[in-house]
């Protein structure tokens, strides 16, 4: 079949099936998704392939189809891969009416499958079970007796009533009687569209005669609370539908249940109808945001202009992006009184962040409920969260709500939330608030009244000194920056310690290792204290990594395991508080130590030999080798060794004030390759000589 439908007429697939006879599901009516048949995956839309014909055999429509050997009641095609929520139809002509018996040619390898049948979307049977027949391609009949069907031409529909698989390939509809032996009973029932009503689907045509004062005999259960029902009403279209309408919306959540106990409801043919008790009612309505609740942004009904992308905001999820002026975003909510709420944004934007209006939009002209602005965060993935009142209430019930950027500029938004309204401003919300109106800025209880406080930077509160292994030797430094006060602060297993006056600060020594609750008090403020937790813990490893500059003399020190160091070069300590140190070196021998005020963390020592700079010459030479040598040495060793490493000789040489040299003497050797090393105060230094 290659017919794309682009108008929403219905046709039959080759001709209208007649009923008695046998319907083949997989010759269902031409037309578009949510007309001639309701199917989840119905095209590709990008991303990883799904095909929206998953059994990929004899049409190429939303409808999943295969094929199979079955020589029952089968055109060699099935339906498959059906969904919670899916249904197809049929354009059929009941040749008679009558009481008929339906045979359902089905195939599972699970069990718990769950269909219904209806007809001109009335349900003409119950919600049923099927059970595991063996396997995908092992069909069985399921035999549904007592359906009554009036004359005619009519649309049949199979609905799908759960996720668990099941393969169906066809109906046979078989007469058996006149329907007069059949009891007048309720079938099913189900929420409608308008999420204000319900259906419930009777076997047989209803007497409009016998609907006068009916309201009161029918309950209606959701979540197991009685909710109102405003009326009750039949449409002769529908001749076997009683509508409830209700009160109060219903929501995709909702478990609805449905009883009648009278006997005022009469059939056409003067049967009174059966009472039931909690009747099961289908709940397929569009999922709705709970107000107040989260919004997740990325879940719209309605788009236009917006990308959707990963997030690494807590949660993780996604969230939208990409948004320019006039792009937005719809969503449906529910609302269940007429409320002002607050509403909370969690954004992200890499420079100047954006504003963005929120809306109700229906028949009339937008509602506005609020705008809202957001700063840059400085990252597309650096959130924040930015909350405004909305200037307007929320109605009680559904609505669609759009999200409008007002101005260009880019951000992300992973969510929403509203919540309850804050008046005053103060952090807690007005159905909780008891003390409504407080000046704006002040500190409140979780009642929203006023207390003292003090801001938290007005302590501090640090590790002085940490304690050695097995000691008791650590320390905690506290100040305070309000010195009008006078305060008393205690401390876990210690004495109180006290500030007072212009003296902002105070220790508490003699800790081993624990965590320790500090608190501090305001004389006069009973109702007043801030506290801190702290961790006095064992001091880690002392490391120092020294790297040494020979041609610039310095070297830089890189430590860790502590706030504050002690470096000695050569005797001269210098107190760092940083974790680098640089400083210059001498010629000749350098110790450099580092350590701190604990002793359990033990020193870091390494000796280095800064050596002065050497020039010698001729070199190859055929006698010997003048060397100048710099510094303020006056004598200085010179070993010479063969390049086997034998030594040649050793001895003392004096340096020439003036000139600053000294000479090395190879006139007695044989030619070949030595090695000299020449040694003093200032002067280490290794090279080779060539004689010639």
């Amino acid at each position: 079949l290659l017919r794309q439908p682009h108008t929403d007429d219905v046709i039959p697939y080759n001709e209208v099936q007649n009923i008695p006879g046998v319907l083949y599901l997989s010759d269902y009516d031409m037309g578009k998704n949510h007309i001639a048949y309701y199917d989840v995956d119905v095209m590709y839309t990008g991303g990883d392939f799904q095909a929206w014909n998953a059994g990929w055999q004899y049409r190429n429509d939303g409808v999943d189809i295969e094929t199979n050997s079955d020589n029952v009641n089968s055109n060699g095609h099935h339906i498959g891969f059906v969904n919670d929520g899916e249904w197809i139809r049929y354009t059929v002509d009941v040749k008679q009416a009558g009481e008929y018996r339906l045979k359902l040619r089905f195939a599972s390898q699970e069990d718990g499958g769950k269909f219904r049948f209806s007809m001109n979307d009335q349900d003409i049977t119950e919600v049923r079970t099927e059970n595991n027949t063996g396997g995908w391609y092992s069909f069985k009949n399921h035999i549904i007796n007592g359906v009554f069907l009036n004359q005619g031409k009519n649309y049949f529909k199979i609905h799908f009533n759960d996720d668990v698989p099941l393969n169906v390939s066809s109906v046979q509809f078989d007469r058996i009687g006149d329907g007069r032996s059949l009891s007048f009973k309720a079938l099913s029932g189900k929420a409608n569209d308008d999420e204000k009503s319900i259906n419930i689907f009777l076997n047989l045509n209803i007497d409009e005669s016998s609907m006068q004062n009916v309201k009161e005999k029918f309950n209606v259960f959701v979540n197991d609370e009685e909710r109102d029902i405003s009326s009750i009403s039949y449409n002769s279209n529908s001749s076997r539908t009683i509508k409830i309408i209700l009160t109060e919306n219903l929501i995709y959540t909702d478990d609805i249940k449905v009883s009648y106990n009278a006997d005022i409801v009469k059939s056409t043919g003067g049967k009174t109808l059966n009472t039931f008790t909690k009747l099961s009612i289908v709940n397929n309505l569009n999922p709705r945001f709970v107000i107040p609740g989260y919004i997740q942004v990325e879940d719209y009904v309605n788009m236009v202009g917006l990308g959707v992308e990963n997030t690494s905001d807590t949660g993780g999820g996604k969230n939208i992006g990409y948004t320019h002026k006039d792009d937005y975003a719809d969503y449906l909510i529910y609302n269940k009184n007429y409320q002002k709420y607050s509403v909370d944004f969690r954004v992200a934007s890499q420079n100047n962040g954006g504003k963005v209006g929120l809306f109700l939009i229906g028949n009339g002209p937008p509602y506005k409920l609020a705008e809202a602005e957001f700063p840059g965060t400085g990252g597309w993935q650096e959130w924040t969260t930015v909350t405004v009142n909305l200037d307007n209430p929320v109605p009680a019930g559904i609505s669609t709500l759009r999200m409008v950027i007002l101005e260009e500029g880019e951000f992300n938004m992973n969510w929403m939330k509203f919540d309850y309204f804050d008046s005053d401003y103060d952090g807690v919300k007005d159905n909780v608030d008891q003390c409504p109106g407080t000046t704006p800025g002040v500190v409140v209880d979780t009642n929203g009244c006023e207390v003292f406080s003090m801001p938290k930077d007005n302590y501090r509160v640090e590790v002085g000194s940490a304690t050695c292994i097995g000691n008791s030797d650590g320390v905690i430094n506290l100040s305070v920056e309000d010195a009008a006060y006078d305060y008393t602060v205690t401390i876990t297993g210690k004495d109180n310690v006290t500030i007072t006056g212009t003296d902002k600060t105070a220790s508490i020594t003699g800790l081993s290792k624990g965590t320790y609750t500090v608190c501090f008090k305001v004389d006069g403020k009973d109702n007043y204290e801030q506290c801190f937790v702290v961790e006095v813990g064992e001091p880690a490893p002392l490391n120092a990594f020294i790297d040494v500059d020979e041609d610039n003399k310095r070297t830089s020190i890189t430590m860790t395991g502590s706030k504050s160091y002690n470096v000695d070069v050569n005797g001269v300590k210098t107190t760092v508080n940083a974790d680098t140190f640089e400083t210059e070196l001498n010629t000749g021998l350098n110790i450099i130590k580092v350590y701190t005020d604990l002793e359990c963390q033990g020193y870091v020592e390494r000796e280095v030999f800064i050596s002065e700079d050497i020039h010698y010459y001729p070199n190859p030479t055929s006698n010997d080798v003048k060397v100048h040598v710099g510094g303020v040495d006056e004598k200085v060793t010179v070993s010479v060794y063969t390049s086997a490493g034998v030594l040649v000789y050793t001895k003392e040489q004096d340096i020439a004030d003036t000139s600053r040299k000294t000479q090395i003497d190879l006139s007695k050797q044989v030619t070949g390759t030595y090695i000299v090393v020449l040694d003093s105060k200032t002067v280490r230094k290794t090279f080779k000589i060539i004689r010639e």
